[in-house]
């Protein structure tokens, strides 16, 4: 079931991207949960024993995004990222980098920035998706930079897509 409901959640997520149907990728995602719930595989067991509630939280933020439901999107990448353990540094990276964009589309920078500044010490992630979504960040929030947490959490990003000291950083 753990494989069913990964597959599942794929073709959602590609079903919103290549032609937009909420309704169908709506449907995809509410099966993907329910094969999720019923999956009788332990969790890290087999090749798709990774696939649990935080991926799911993503992929449905994801698709839903796609779709244009960013309050939706919003909520589950929200869920995604909170339940997360500190050692998943590069998921939670990713995963807050694109609910602070999310958010930002949704013209809230006070919550992107609350979200970069919660992020700080996993940041230094490798990542060239991380690199490239705190970059867009940076330049959506410029008209906000008057706010002192949007221009900290700002100088944050500064620091954090800063090359490494040897000019090489590898993504």
């Amino acid at each position: 079931m753990r494989h069913r409901a990964w597959i599942t959640g794929l073709r959602a997520e590609a079903t919103a991207v290549a032609n937009g149907d909420p309704r169908h990728a709506r449907r995809l995602l509410h099966q993907t949960e329910t094969y999720l719930d019923r999956a009788d595989s332990r969790a890290n067991n087999a090749l798709f024993g990774n696939y649990q509630r935080p991926s799911f939280e993503h992929q449905a933020g994801l698709t839903l995004a796609a779709v244009g439901d960013l309050p939706a999107a919003e909520r589950h990448l929200t869920a995604s990222v909170t339940t997360r353990t500190t050692t998943e540094n590069r998921s939670r990276a990713l995963i807050g980098s694109r609910l602070a964009a999310i958010q930002l589309r949704r013209q809230r920078p006070d919550a992107a920035a609350h979200t970069v500044l919660t992020l700080a010490s996993d940041l230094e992630v490798s990542s060239t998706r991380v690199h490239n979504t705190l970059t867009g960040i940076r330049t959506s929030w410029r008209p906000y930079l008057s706010d002192p947490n949007v221009a900290a959490a700002d100088q944050l990003l500064a620091t954090a897509l800063q090359p490494a000291r040897d000019g090489l950083r590898t993504r």
